[in-house]
């Protein structure tokens, strides 16, 4: 729930950050969650949405496997109808991330 802050929702004010379809699916795991993989769905540099059947709660600590990036940490945000944001810990590169996505696909038709 977002904060009112004279009249103004205080998440309207912080600018949210551009984000583009991803299309590919990643690994996860963390402290309290066993391993799953899931499809994300779109990725910004600071965070990204999945597809989420696994028993997540809000706050829970991941260890994201990202194709081009690696071991990413992160947190999840929020979570509605089997949708779960997730927020990175650190900013990723999407250039990096775009990159390794296009060579996997390039591979899968080629091979």
């Amino acid at each position: 729930m977002a904060t009112s802050l004279n009249g103004f929702s205080v998440r309207s004010l912080i600018p949210r950050a551009s984000r583009e379809a991803a299309h590919c699916h990643a690994y996860f795991s963390g402290p309290t969650v066993p391993e799953f993989r899931s499809r994300i769905r779109n990725i910004s540099a600071s965070g990204m949405l999945i597809d989420c059947h696994a028993p997540l709660h809000r706050g829970d600590v991941l260890i994201a496997l990202l194709p081009g990036i690696g071991e990413t940490l992160c947190s999840v945000a929020r979570l509605r109808n089997g949708v779960a944001g997730v927020r990175f810990e650190t900013p990723i590169s999407l250039t990096q991330f775009r990159a390794a996505v296009a060579e996997g696909r390039q591979a899968i038709t080629q091979g």
